[in-house]
């Protein structure tokens, strides 16, 4: 009889667990969704809305020029102002399906434009289960 209700509670336990961690890697993917859709519609701000999280590290990766600028917000309104700084004509570029693995998401794009900023990586983490964004990285196509 023992052996029944342990064997029973084991089960339970390891389909409970497996149905949690799908459950979260859902909400990533869709959450990775609204992040890409923001950056493309140029408006960062609209992710403040319901924002859990601390602050928000933007990397921005040059192509030609050596180098990478970072910077640290405590909002994404600002993150965006920062991000769109001289960059009326610009493409943004945020093609490719997203992955996401472990505390990261990654889009993947084949080629590089000039005159572009390419969306790559989203780190992200968790605060009583919702995801919150801990960096956005960026290349530019220069």
């Amino acid at each position: 009889m023992k052996t029944k209700v342990l064997v029973i509670t084991f089960l339970v336990l390891a389909f409970g667990l497996n149905a949690f961690g799908q459950a979260k890697s859902e909400s990533v993917q869709k959450f990775s969704g609204r992040v890409r859709q923001a950056f493309l519609a140029r408006d960062l701000a609209r992710l403040d809305t319901g924002k859990v999280g601390g602050s928000i590290r933007i990397s921005i990766e040059h192509s030609i020029a050596d180098g990478t600028d970072v910077k640290s917000f405590t909002n994404f309104k600002q993150a965006g102002k920062w991000l769109m700084r001289g960059r009326t004509d610009s493409n943004l570029v945020a093609k490719g399906n997203i992955k996401c693995r472990v505390t990261t998401c990654t889009l993947t794009s084949k080629g590089m434009l000039h005159n572009s900023l390419y969306l790559k990586k989203i780190t992200y983490g968790y605060v009583k289960g919702r995801p919150y964004v801990r960096a956005i990285h960026f290349v530019d196509g220069d």
